[in-house]
Parts: structure tokens; C-alpha cells; sequence
């Protein structure tokens, strides 16, 4: 059989993991990388899951599904075997080349019948399993490998074991624990007791008289120790009922003539009361209120008053600014003014007194336009026609380069300067008497229209002023009526914020004072609805009141408190009835039962001694009864004798089919398998040994130089080589019948280089044909093999 491939969906710490392998693989990884999880889940997916409370029932921890498959060559066939969870050891699906080939049945067609424990003692090398072998005694040693070299397992040994041990507990010459040499002791006890029984057999019949008349006295005896402990019970009874009998007969004379207040009346009378209390309260809380009217008049009137003034706020601030407005735009009037009276030299005076009655109309204009439109021709035109001839004799001078024409310009621009000048002087005469009829006198070069021009501006600014000093004065008179309003010494600036702030308080103040007046005109209401809830209250206790004939509380009160203690009373006799009920006065005399007892217990200990004594002396003989008993003990124990020697002789039988089969083993079967072991063992030991012996039923090791060693002789190491090469050769047998693959988990640990070496080049050399997985944390034997490292799953040849 060959592995080649597992896969896992989920088994320990693998999920959905892929394993690939050749016929020699070695599977290397560190602690913790899933080695001896894969080594399991091998086994499992052959073999079946354990039951879930098996500790090699590993499920993976992450919800998937637990399990996974196998693919092997077989007889070359290519089979793949699937188990997953399921009932039982889980569920099992065989395809051959990928058609469905069967389940559990057929996998164990497949396998030829081959089981888990036999695979794990033929196929399977556990370290654990070698460590065990340095702490088995020469006999264990014996046993462990010849069963290794015959079947894989001893089952024969254990029953061997088993039977001797069944022989040695069922009997043993001479012996006195075994089963049968007990039971034949008890056998002889028994006869001995049944014939001592008859000899005193005489006395039995006298001694059973004599027991019956004493058990009848202490009968009697033992009765009237029952009668007078009851009379001196009934007599302690008496006493403890005597005082109950005295208050019994002082209750009977409790008159019957007494007043029941009912429970209503009584809850009525507790209610109303605490109802009266509550109004009395009420309606004295109720009084302490009152609201003085004035005040709230009076908290009306300044509320009125300050809104009034809050109502001008907007107009008064809205004059302020308009009378600010007002004198800025004086004050720009007259900066704007100040520059033409200085070039004018007009008196401020005279701007107020004169200037506003001199005539500037269009008329006037006019007149001046008339007076200056001679310069106004000479200017436009002949100025311009000079200039131009001047030019013209320029461009003739520069096209003729002739000096004439050059100076004939120049006069010409000088006339046109000179002339002008003579007609301007005319022009200044008659301005200035134009002028002076404005009583404005300029000094130096200047133009009539320009000062014609700013009387003019003057005049109009002096009228705008004056209509803004008119409407200045308007606004402050409209101011002086709105600050009428204020308080006395109040400031304008923050009278509207004082009033504000005023007004908020006074709301307030006005405000609680509204609701004390509610909670006043409240009060005096429920103050009468209390006053007359009252009266109706007062009424329906007075009702109660008469009815019991009682005038106040006070009184009601001690008729209840008399009406309950006469219930009490009431309630006490008929208790007493109850209790007394059935029982009448009756006179003990006590000291005289106790003596009476005293004696009755004396003579009840003696007869009981007497009794133990008879009964004693009885057990002593043998009865009629006893010796039947004695027959029947000593049949019982023929037959359990018999079945001891049936048992005995069973036992007998197993030991001797054993010895058969370990003589068929030994003939037929282990010469082969031991030939092969001892050549085995000279090689995993580097020839250190020649063989493996086996003789007078104890393997023996032979030396190279012919020195024979018992197995407890030999190293830890050199005992493990031996049980491998033993195992190894019965894996090469027994796999032409059920083939398998060894699983190897790291048994090599205790070989030395040489010895490690020379198992290693066995395993990897022709001669060795069983396929194999050796799991190691160790990297001897990554250079020849295909390795499978677990922390990468990746495999290199």
C-alpha cells in the first residue's frame, strides 16, 4: 500500500488543509505544528473516530466540518477514502478511480480484516511506546518481544497471566486463602458445631420454660409501668390546668350586659375626627394671606408711567439723530462758505444782514454777459485768427529756412498777447463797477463771472442755512416735549434704561402681587368650603355620638376601649372552653406515683437481666432449628465447593490451550520472523551484536564476539533496536497479507549517529520495501527524502 495524498477538513488545528507524500516521506515541523495530529487523523480516517469523550478525539475549534480523506495505491488501484462526522465512529465513502466503491464493509475488505490495534502493534512506532520497554522486568521483556515477532500484540500472554493467577486464587496445597481451601475449612467448622449441638440438647427445652414465665412477669410489669406513668402524667396535666380553671370559673361571671360599638363606627369616629383636624389646620393656614390693594394701584400707576416713556424712545433717540444730522450739515454750510468770504472779503456780518437781499437773478446774469462779451469776440476770434498766422509763418519759415518768417511769427504772438490786455483793462472798469454795487472789492487779476458766480453760491448757502437753522429749531422744541416726560434730575442718557429696568421689576412685583391676590381670593374661598365641610363633618359625628349616647370623643373612646375588653374576656372564655373541653378535676396523688414507678422500674431492669441471661445460656446450645440450619450451611457449601473445583478445572483447560499455542507460535511461526530480527539487529547495531536467540522461553542477545546478553542486560537504546528489528520483521510478514504503511513518530531519539545512521540507510535502501512516514522535529533527514514542512506545507524532493 502507498500514501499519497491526505486532506483535511478539519482535525485538530488543520483546516482544509492538503498533505502530499511519496513511498519514503519524512514530515518535519517544530512543536505545536499538527505532527501527531496528522499521525492521528491517519489512523482515524483507516480506523474510525474515537467516542467524544476519547481525549484523541480532536475536532477543530473553528466550526468546520470534522474529518477528511485518504488517498492510497493499492494493488494498482487508486482508492480514496473519505470519513467524515457521523453516527457511530463517523460516516465512510470508498471510491475506486473516482466511482463509488462502498463504505465501511469494503473498507475493511480493502484492509484484509486489518484492525487499529493490530496496525498500532505492527505498523505504528511511538517514542512513548520505547520509553516503556528500560521499566519491564526479564519476564515482561520476554513476552513483549515474542509477541512481536509472532502477532504484533500478546493477548495469549495476558491470558496466560490471567489463568495462573485464576489456579493460584482457586487453590494451593497447603494454602489457606485460596477460594477452595477456605471454603473447605468452613466445610470442617460446620460438621464440628453440629455434632457439639447434640450433646446439649438435653437442656435446651428447660431453659425455654423458665425464659417464657420471666418474659410473661416483665409483660406484666412493663404494663403497669404504662398505666402509672399515664396517671402521673394526667396528674401533672391537672396541675398545669388548675390555674386555667380558676380564671375559667372568674369569667363566667362576666355580665352580659355590654355595649358592642361596631367596627364601622369605630372607623367612622377615627376618620371624621382626623377629617376635622385636617380642616381646623386648613382653615387655619388659610387665614394667614391677604393682599393690600393700594399697592397694586399704585404698582399700576408706575407701569403706566414708565411705558409712556418707553413709548417715545424710538422718537426720542430719532431726534437726536436728526438734530445731529441738522448740525453737521450747519457746520458744513459754513465751511463750505469760509473760502469765498476770504477771497471776497466779505464781512460774516454782512453774509447774515446784506447778502441775502442783493439781486443775483438771471437778470443780472445778463447784464454781465453784456458787459463782457466784447472781450469774449476778441478772445475767440481774433486771438485765434493771430495765433494761426503766427503758425502759418512758422511752417513758412521752416519749409523756406528764410529767418523773415521766423521773426514776422513772433510779432505776431506778441500782439496777440499785447492786444487782448488793452481790451481787458476796459473790461476791469466796467466789473468793477458792477461789482461795487454788491459792495465787493477784489484785489488783483480776477474775472467778473467768477465773482458773480460765488455771490451767487454765497447766497444760496446762506439760504440753505437759514431753512436748516428753522427746522434745527423745530426739532429741539419737539426734544424739549418728549424730555418734559422724565422724572425730575433724570438723565437722558440712560432714562430709557433706568425705566426699562424699572418696568421689568415692577412687572414682577406686580405680577407676585397678582398672584397673592388670586391665592388670597382662593383662600378665602376654600377657607368657607372648609368652614362648611366642617359643620357637615361635626354633624355626622354628633349623629354617631347620639347613637351611643356619648358627648364628646373622649367619652366614645373609653366605651370602645371598655366594649374591647370585655370582647377580650369573651374571647378568652371561650378559649378556655376549647382548651378545658372534655377534662374535669380529678385529684392525684403524685408522690405516691412516682414511688409506685420507682419500684415497677427495679423489678422491670432485674426480670430483663434475667431474660439476657436464659437467652444467652440458649444461644449456647444447639437447637433442633440450629442443626437444620447447620445441614442446610454445610450443603451450601459442598455446592459451592464443587463449583470452585469446576471453575478450578476450566482454568486448568486455558492454561493448557495456551501452552499448545504458544508451541504452535513458537514452531511454526517465530523461526522465520526472529531469522529476519537477528539480521536486522546486527544491522540497526553496526554489527556490535551478531543475533537475536531465542531459548528456554528468553530472548537472548548475541555480541559479535559470541557473549550472550539477556534482555535486562542491554542499554535503553540497544533493547529499542531489538524491539524494532523484531516489529520491522514481522511488518515485512505480515504486509504480504494486510499491507499498511509504518507511521513512525520520532522512536529514534535514544540511537546514537552510528546506530541513527544505520536505521536511516535501511529505510532508504532497496532492500526496504514498506512504505513509510517518519514524524520529526528534527532536520537529519532532509537531504535524500521528500520532506513536508508543516509550517509551509510545501514539500521538496
Amino acid at each position: 500500500m502507498k500514501l499519497l495524498e491526505v486532506h483535511l477538513y478539519g482535525f485538530g488545528k488543520h483546516v482544509d488543509r492538503t498533505f502530499s507524500f511519496s513511498t519514503q516521506t519524512v514530515v518535519v515541523g517544530n512543536n505545536e505544528t499538527g505532527k501527531s495530529s496528522l499521525y492521528e487523523a491517519i489512523l482515524q480516517i483507516f480506523f474510525g473516530f474515537p467516542t467524544r469523550a476519547s481525549a484523541n478525539r480532536l475536532e477543530p475549534k473553528f466550526g468546520v466540518r470534522y474529518g477528511g480523506w485518504v488517498k492510497i495505491e493499492l494493488q494498482d488501484k487508486l482508492y480514496q477514502i473519505e470519513r467524515v462526522e457521523g453516527k457511530s465512529s463517523g460516516v465512510v465513502t470508498v471510491t475506486e478511480n473516482g466511482i463509488y466503491y462502498g463504505g465501511e464493509e469494503e473498507l475493511r475488505s480493502l484492509l484484509k480484516g486489518l484492525t487499529r490495534e493490530q496496525a498500532e502493534s505492527v505498523y505504528a512506532f511511538h517514542l512513548f511506546d520505547l520509553q516503556q520497554i528500560h521499566q519491564l522486568s526479564q519476564e515482561d521483556l520476554t513476552e513483549l518481544f515474542f509477541a512481536s515477532g509472532t502477532t504484533g500484540t500478546n493477548p495469549y500472554a495476558v491470558l496466560n497471566k490471567d489463568a495462573a493467577k485464576e489456579l493460584q486464587a482457586h487453590y494451593k496445597p497447603g494454602g489457606k486463602k485460596p477460594h477452595i481451601n477456605r471454603q473447605l475449612e468452613e466445610l470442617r467448622d460446620l460438621e464440628n458445631q453440629l455434632v457439639k449441638g447434640l450433646e446439649q440438647e438435653r437442656y435446651y427445652a428447660e431453659l425455654t420454660q423458665q425464659q417464657q414465665q420471666v418474659e410473661n412477669r416483665l409483660g406484666e410489669v412493663r404494663n403497669e409501668i404504662r398505666l402509672t406513668k399515664q396517671q402521673i402524667f394526667e396528674a401533672e396535666e391537672q396541675q398545669m390546668l388548675h390555674p386555667l380553671f380558676e380564671e375559667y370559673e372568674m369569667l363566667l361571671h362576666v355580665t352580659n350586659e355590654r355595649v358592642d360599638v361596631s367596627q364601622t363606627d369605630q372607623d367612622d369616629v377615627r376618620e371624621l375626627s382626623n377629617r376635622i383636624l385636617d380642616l381646623t389646620q386648613k382653615e387655619t393656614t388659610l387665614l394667614s394671606t391677604s393682599v393690600d390693594a393700594n399697592q397694586l394701584h399704585e404698582k399700576e400707576r408706575e407701569i403706566e408711567e414708565l411705558e409712556l416713556i418707553l413709548a417715545d424712545e424710538t422718537s426720542w433717540r430719532e431726534v437726536h439723530s436728526k438734530i445731529a444730522e441738522l448740525e453737521e450739515q450747519l457746520e458744513g454750510i459754513v465751511r463750505e462758505q469760509q473760502p469765498a468770504l476770504a477771497a471776497l472779503a466779505i464781512d460774516p456780518f454782512d453774509l447774515e444782514t446784506k447778502l441775502e437781499g442783493y439781486d443775483l437773478s438771471y437778470q443780472k446774469e445778463q447784464q454781465l454777459d453784456t458787459l463782457l462779451k466784447p472781450t469774449s469776440n476778441w478772445d475767440n476770434t481774433k486771438y485765434k485768427f493771430l495765433l494761426l498766422t503766427a503758425g502759418a509763418f512758422v511752417v513758412l519759415g521752416f519749409v523756406t529756412d528764410w529767418l523773415f518768417f521766423y521773426l514776422l511769427s513772433l510779432v505776431l504772438i506778441v500782439a496777440g498777447i499785447v492786444v487782448p490786455s488793452r481790451f481787458s483793462d476796459v473790461e476791469s472798469d466796467k466789473a468793477d463797477n458792477f461789482l461795487k454795487e454788491y459792495g465787493v472789492k477784489p484785489t488783483g487779476n480776477y474775472r467778473a463771472r467768477d465773482i458773480f458766480d460765488q455771490l451767487r453760491k454765497l447766497q444760496q448757502l446762506q439760504l440753505s442755512y437759514r431753512q436748516i437753522e428753522e427746522r434745527l429749531t423745530s426739532t429741539l422744541l419737539e426734544r424739549a416735549k418728549i424730555a418734559a416726560k422724565f422724572p425730575q434730575h433724570a438723565q437722558s442718557e440712560s432714562v430709557f434704561q433706568e425705566a426699562r429696568r424699572r418696568l421689568t421689576k415692577l412687572h414682577e412685583d406686580y405680577r407676585l402681587l397678582k398672584v397673592r391676590e388670586a391665592e388670597h381670593m382662593y383662600t378665602v374661598e376654600q377657607r368657607k368650603k372648609a368652614q362648611k365641610a366642617k359643620q357637615v363633618v361635626e354633624a355626622q359625628l354628633q349623629t354617631i355620638y347620639e347613637k351611643y349616647s356619648v358627648p364628646s370623643r373622649d367619652a366614645f373612646d373609653t366605651l370602645v376601649k371598655d366594649a374591647q375588653e370585655t370582647a377580650k374576656k369573651m374571647e378568652r372564655l371561650q378559649e378556655l372552653k376549647r382548651r378545658l373541653h372534655g377534662k374535669a378535676r380529678k385529684d392525684f396523688d403524685k408522690a405516691k406515683l412516682i414511688v409506685e414507678l420507682d419500684r415497677l422500674e427495679s423489678e422491670q431492669t432485674e426480670l430483663t437481666r434475667s431474660v439476657v441471661t436464659i437467652e444467652q445460656q440458649i444461644d449456647q446450645l444447639v437447637s433442633d432449628e440450629q442443626r437444620a440450619k447447620l445441614l442446610q450451611q454445610i450443603e451450601a457449601k459442598k455446592g459451592q465447593l464443587e463449583e470452585l473445583v469446576i471453575d478450578y478445572l476450566a482454568w486448568q483447560g486455558i492454561a493448557s490451550s495456551i501452552e499448545a499455542h504458544y508451541e504452535h507460535y513458537q514452531k511454526d511461526v517465530f523461526p522465520a520472523t526472529i531469522q529476519r530480527a537477528s539480521e536486522l539487529f546486527a544491522r540497526f547495531t553496526a554489527s556490535a551484536y551478531r543475533s537475536l536467540g531465542y531459548s528456554e522461553n528468553r530472548f537472548v542477545a548475541v555480541s559479535k564476539d559470541g557473549t550472550l546478553f539477556e534482555m535486562k542486560e542491554l542499554s535503553q537504546a540497544t533493547k529499542e533496536q531489538a524491539y524494532l528489528a523484531l516489529r520491522f520483521a514481522l511488518a515485512e510478514e505480515l504486509s504480504k497479507e494486510k499491507p499498511f504503511v509504518i507511521l513512525m513518530d520520532d522512536p529514534f531519539v535514544h540511537f546514537d549517529a552510528i546506530r541513527f545512521q544505520q536505521v536511516v540507510q535501511w529505510l532508504m535502501s532497496e532492500e526496504n520495501q514498506l512504505p513509510y512516514l517518519y514524524f520529526t522535529c528534527r532536520d537529519e533527514w532532509l537531504s535524500p527524502h521528500k520532506v513536508l514542512h508543516m509550517e509551509t506545507e510545501r514539500s521538496k524532493s
